[in-house]
């Protein structure tokens, strides 16, 4: 009966590892909606990292928690990718926002166009 139960045991890892899908993977410039929107790059005020568009200072209070709204533009693509990032820390976040080669992994739903982080990392 021991037997019995340890390859159960045995097929159900490999099965599990077998079907594992593998993470998806995008690389490209990391920077929010507004600024890709606008074509902004390298001159992309920082006021819209903070709360989300340029001149939002106007309306909104520095202090005011606002709604991220993160992509990833992908350079060979010529397409932006909505990005979620409830799963990683705002402080690694700030040390690749507006910059390029940033790896994003984790999962991709495609009937939003939006990838679920799970890691970020710069690519050299």
């Amino acid at each position: 009966m021991n037997r019995v139960a340890l390859l159960i045991l045995i097929l159900t890892s490999l099965n599990t590892f077998i079907n594992a899908e593998e993470p998806f993977e995008k690389i490209g410039f990391f920077t929010n909606a507004d600024c890709a929107k606008k074509g902004n790059f390298r001159d992309c005020y920082l006021e819209s990292y903070s709360c989300g568009y340029e001149g939002c200072f106007k309306e909104t209070l520095p202090t005011d928690l606002v709604e991220d709204n993160f992509v990833l533009f992908v350079h060979d693509e010529g397409k932006n990718y909505s990005v979620d990032v409830n799963l990683i820390n705002r402080s690694e976040i700030d040390k690749v926002i507006s910059k390029n080669n940033i790896k994003l992994i984790g999962e991709y739903n495609s009937s939003t166009n939006t990838i679920f982080v799970k890691k970020l990392k710069v690519v050299k």
